[in-house]
């Protein structure tokens, strides 16, 4: 129930610092950014799931749907900026709440917390080092790594 809460807090900080863009129609996104949107509502459910099976499906949900935005951002002409931090944001807390959900069910792996972790704690550390002027950059492999880092998650239940 904390990680919901301090995930809840960390997007609402998120919408704060991104209003302007948000609040602009044509750089909001549309229909990718309701999907990202969705997804992010479908992570909430995390704790009324009880069922190794719940999480396997929701987990291959929210994998599918986060396809899916980026297939209709492309195709209906609604990438934005936003859309695409929303979108990586969104990937991040799914990493968090699925790792801590592992590392609580099986106290053996609980390593496996850190690595939900890494991206809030690069976030962190880029922007008290670099004051929001740190441009990421995107690499070949990035894709490839998230994209396995994703499918382990319902394959793990």
């Amino acid at each position: 129930m904390l990680t919901l809460l301090l995930g809840a807090f960390l997007f609402s900080i998120y919408i704060f610092q991104n209003w302007k863009s948000f609040t602009t129609f044509k750089k909001w996104g549309g229909i990718p950014n309701v999907i990202t949107l969705t997804r992010l509502v479908l992570l909430f459910t995390i704790p009324f799931l009880t069922e190794t099976k719940e999480l396997a499906l929701l987990s291959l949900i929210v994998i599918s749907l986060d396809g899916l935005d980026g297939f209709f951002a492309r195709k209906l002409n609604q990438v934005t900026d936003f859309g695409g931090k929303l979108d990586m944001e969104v990937d991040a807390y799914y990493c968090l709440l699925f790792s801590l959900l592992i590392g609580v069910l099986h106290p053996e792996l609980s390593w496996i917390i850190f690595g939900g972790l890494l991206r809030y704690l690069y976030k962190i550390i880029t922007f008290i080092f670099s004051q929001s002027t740190f441009v990421e950059q995107k690499k070949k492999y990035a894709r490839f790594i998230a994209g396995f880092y994703f499918v382990s998650f319902p394959l793990f239940f």
